[in-house]
């Protein structure tokens, strides 16, 4: 399956999202691309995700120019923002689907209402605000070296348990590093439930099951 090299651009940081789940920068397009990229990038289901432009098919590169998200049972799924997609004729549509299925990659289609459900976008948008929260090594090590002895652990529970200031915001930095998950289709609060993220233990050194 083809992915993007890991290479850098002369573009500043602040035209990127940088998240866990992807060995390279993402760059950033749209509102609702963006949001996207957001939220498969700390759902508990994915394990990583990357921007696909293009794929080999019938002897020529074909754009796809999507998010492409790799689930937990190693099925990939591509996200196909349907309001922004490019203009594609009968032929090269069709190029498209051959493309993804040749690489064993599902089509998923997304639209505004989809990006913009509740409570993940607004469970999303907390724990970007949140992402740059500082928890240092120890409290990391502990929070999970806790969940993984307890299970999931409701954060109020969590902080009665460790001694972390702003345990809210301390998950949502961890949750956004891709160390621990929450629920998103859940109102996140004290009273949310959090867990190690599942994959942690297979990420390299160095998840949103797909609308019905």
């Amino acid at each position: 399956m083809a992915r993007p090299p890991d290479n850098r651009s002369s573009d500043t940081d602040a035209d990127y999202l940088r998240v866990t789940k992807s060995s390279s920068p993402i760059l950033k397009r749209s509102r609702a691309f963006n949001s996207l990229a957001i939220q498969l990038s700390i759902d508990p289901l994915i394990k990583s995700i990357w921007y696909l432009d293009s794929l080999p098919a019938m002897g020529c590169d074909v754009a796809v120019e999507m998010l492409v998200a790799e689930h937990n049972d190693g099925q990939c799924y591509a996200y196909d923002l349907v309001h922004e997609r490019p203009t594609r004729d009968l032929d090269g549509e069709g190029l498209v689907l051959l493309a993804l299925e040749a690489n064993n990659i599902r089509l998923v289609e997304v639209d505004q209402n989809w990006i913009n459900a509740e409570p993940r976008a607004r469970n999303s948008l907390m724990i970007w605000k949140n992402r740059g929260h500082p928890v240092d090594d120890s409290t990391r090590a502990a929070i999970v070296r806790t969940l993984r002895k307890q299970g999931p652990v409701p954060i109020r529970k969590l902080a009665e348990i460790i001694d972390v200031s702003y345990p809210l915001k301390s998950v949502c930095a961890l949750v956004w590093a891709g160390i621990v998950a929450v629920d998103l289709s859940k109102q996140l609060d004290f009273d949310s439930e959090v867990a190690v993220d599942k994959s942690i233990d297979r990420r390299p050194a160095t998840s949103t099951p797909p609308p019905r």
